[in-house]
């Protein structure tokens, strides 16, 4: 089985073990506490390996960590890298590696419709990190689009109640306010939306130095 558990480990501190414990509990891989740009360098400068790629189950959270970047760097076409998303994400669970799948980027840009075709299939999915993968896909790729309503209609069918798929969700209509504020605010008017991801939303966006004052005056009074 091919492993870069070693060259992992090198990079391993104590420290950073104990803090991401902290950080993805929910995770059943073991950790060995390793800085992610630590692993993104190294995922660099491995390139495509498809051994490592097909060696499935990992055993620690950092191979996955790798594995998810490898994904993200290696050179081939859309379909392949459907492919390879596909085949990881029944083994992701946190997410850390999840989001770590995510490149908003070039060469990604250019395959965008293949990518929210990509997401509509993914939020219909059961599982939490499908599903949350599928929602960031939206939130990288869709919202450049004049009009929306199609995803959102597609995000209200959505019955998962995870805290790490409604955190994604609220994160995607906070970020939505900012070209779809007539969109989001009829959501939050009719209360549309989940009471966690309607004042999660609320919460998001006026943190935001992307959202009016003025706005954010009347999400404040739209909480729930």
């Amino acid at each position: 089985m091919k492993t870069y558990v070693n060259r992992l480990i090198a990079y391993a501190t104590p420290e950073l073990k104990a803090f991401n414990a902290k950080l993805i509990p929910s995770t059943k891989y073991e950790i060995l506490g390793v800085a992610t740009p630590s692993i993104r360098s190294l995922a660099k400068e491995i390139g495509m390996d498809v051994e490592f790629l097909n060696t499935l189950p990992h055993k620690y959270h950092e191979e996955n960590m790798l594995h998810a970047f490898l994904i993200t760097y290696a050179k081939v076409d859309i379909n392949k890298r459907i492919k390879l998303i596909e085949e990881f994400l029944p083994f992701v669970d946190n997410w850390a590696v999840c989001d770590s799948l995510l490149r908003p980027t070039n060469p990604f840009t250019k395959y965008k419709e293949s990518l929210i075709e990509f997401a509509y299939k993914l939020v219909k999915h059961q599982e939490t990190y499908h599903i949350r993968f599928g929602i960031g896909l939206f939130l990288s790729f869709g919202l450049k689009n004049k009009d929306i309503t199609k995803y959102l209609d597609c995000l209200l069918q959505i019955k998962n109640h995870d805290y790490y798929v409604e955190m994604m969700l609220a994160w995607f209509y906070a970020t939505a306010l900012i070209n779809h504020e007539s969109d989001v605010l009829k959501l939050l008017t009719e209360k549309q939306l989940s009471t966690f991801v309607h004042n999660k939303t609320i919460q998001k966006a006026i943190e935001s130095y992307r959202i009016s004052s003025e706005l954010k005056r009347k999400l404040k009074n739209l909480k729930i």
